[in-house]
């Protein structure tokens, strides 16, 4: 979901919670309902009605008709042969990214990003390392076992491995006494 579908789905949920707000506040209180009749009976107010309904409506029919599309997985090319294309999808060389990652003992967590391109693919990793760990080190190893893993098991050309150390993890050793 992208960035402008989440900020029609906010805006759609404040819409409505502000509906229901009003409604709330007409049965608690009669006199308010007294107010939005005469409001909605001027010209003003029939105006921004009209506004808020079509806008409720297409934020409405919008949210329906994406609750129910399927999007289709983002692919990656394998090979293509005498008998058609073979593709992967960019879910699965994610976990092969993370398998490869978990490889390197100084990584704690991975969470990769991958990326199809025309020529190959593209890593991003946001990793988290442990304390004793040379950064330089670690990095580039992990870098050299993701690329060798995903080209060997896939067959996809690697074209970068980007890595972010983004958190440096505090282990704690267990004392038994």
């Amino acid at each position: 979901m992208n960035t402008l579908e989440r900020a029609l789905i906010a805006l759609y949920s404040v819409f409505i919670i502000v509906i229901a707000i009003c409604i709330m506040a007409i049965s608690f209180q009669p006199y308010f309902l007294h107010l939005t009749s005469n409001y909605l009976a001027s010209d003003t107010g029939k105006i921004i009605t009209i506004v808020i309904g079509l806008l409720l409506l297409i934020l409405g029919f919008k949210t329906l008709v994406d609750s129910f599309s399927r999007k289709k997985p983002v692919l990656a090319l394998i090979q293509t042969t005498d008998l058609g294309a073979v593709n992967i999808t960019i879910t699965a060389l994610e976990h092969l990214v993370s398998k490869a990652a978990k490889q390197v003992k100084e990584v704690k967590e991975i969470k990769p990003n991958v990326k199809p391109l025309p020529a190959g693919i593209a890593i991003h990793l946001n990793a988290s390392v442990s304390t004793e760990s040379n950064l330089p080190f670690v990095t580039r190893e992990l870098q050299d076992t993701v690329k060798g893993y995903v080209e060997q098991i896939a067959g996809i050309s690697v074209l970068e491995v980007k890595v972010l150390v983004n958190y440096i993890s505090q282990e704690t050793k267990l004392r038994v006494e």
